[in-house]
């Protein structure tokens, strides 16, 4: 847990610049967006000006189709209107372009707030966990701690009503006698000593009148 959040917290701050990067870029294509709608729209105006202007002029010259002014002014405007088409046309394309890049800027900064909210959530969650795994910790040391006091206890009172009932009893010296008489039964010397008395007495059996 510790190493996700570390790695969490590393993170945060470039998710947070990239983000704020891809806010920037969505602002600046907003804003190109609207400067090109607004030009479509300018050049949609102009565009029908001027082809209402054509059309009042080529009126003008079917009554007087002699007129040389008339002509001039009539190619003149015909001119605008195909100068001016061309410029709409330029300025479609790039509002075209425009909403395209703007959709993708808008693609990207949900991509962008979304990794960030999402480093966000797993951060929160880890320390979280990591608070809730730390008392879990301290609650079951404790427990241990109170399990380890108790069983000493336990043993310390086992120890002391074993010596008490004799269960076991504290070492002490032998006396020399004691240490004689030890090894002459653990040697067989006793044995030994009672089986040749008990021979004996089989031999030579008390007479009825010794005391």
């Amino acid at each position: 847990l510790q190493r996700v959040i570390d790695e969490s917290t590393k993170s945060l701050p470039e998710l947070t610049a990239a983000r704020n990067a891809a806010q920037l870029v969505l602002a600046n294509a907003q804003k190109e967006l609207a400067d090109a709608q607004t030009r479509v729209t300018t050049q949609q105006d102009g565009v029908a000006k001027v082809t209402a202007a054509v059309q009042a002029a080529q009126a003008a010259l079917a009554k007087l189709p002699e007129d040389a002014a008339l002509k001039q002014a009539v190619e003149s405007v015909q001119k605008s209107q195909t100068q001016a088409t061309a410029e709409l046309e330029t300025a479609t394309k790039q509002l075209t372009e425009r909403q395209a890049a703007a959709q993708k800027a808008t693609a990207d900064q949900t991509v962008a707030q979304e990794k960030l909210v999402t480093a966000e959530k797993r951060l929160s969650s880890s320390k979280e966990m990591f608070a809730t795994a730390q008392t879990e910790l301290a609650a079951h040391e404790k427990s241990l701690s109170e399990a380890t006091t108790q069983l000493t206890t336990q043993r310390e009172a086992l120890d002391g009503l074993s010596t008490e009932r004799f269960f076991a009893a504290p070492l002490s010296a032998l006396s020399p006698e004691q240490m004689a008489w030890s090894i002459m039964q653990a040697t067989g010397m006793v044995q030994l000593q009672r089986n040749a008395a008990a021979v004996e007495v089989d031999k030579n059996p008390p007479k009825e009148g010794d005391a």
